[in-house]
């Protein structure tokens, strides 16, 4: 599923042009915390537009969800969407 991350963040494209503004996939550390989840996303958006397209009808986002539908996961992902500020940036 990483591999499928990066290739949909490779070819990611609205009107034509990269729209997403930070993607970033990798293994879950495996305690008892991760409850099961194998692999984490982090996707950031310049607006709910953006995060609509992305679930309905960005090419490069319905392959990932097709490549993932084939490895017989139980439960469907857990998907939060949260808006917030940083309240520490560490460069």
């Amino acid at each position: 599923m990483v591999e499928a991350y990066n290739k949909l963040a490779e070819e990611q494209k609205k009107d034509g042009k990269p729209y997403l503004l930070y993607a970033c996939a990798g293994a879950a550390s495996p305690d008892e915390r991760s409850k099961g989840y194998t692999v984490v996303a982090n996707m950031k958006f310049a607006s709910l537009d953006d995060m609509h397209y992305y679930d309905n009808e960005c090419p490069a986002h319905a392959a990932l969800k097709k490549a993932g539908g084939g490895l017989g996961v139980q439960e469907p992902p857990l998907v939060v969407y949260f808006e917030g500020s940083p309240a520490l940036v560490v460069n």
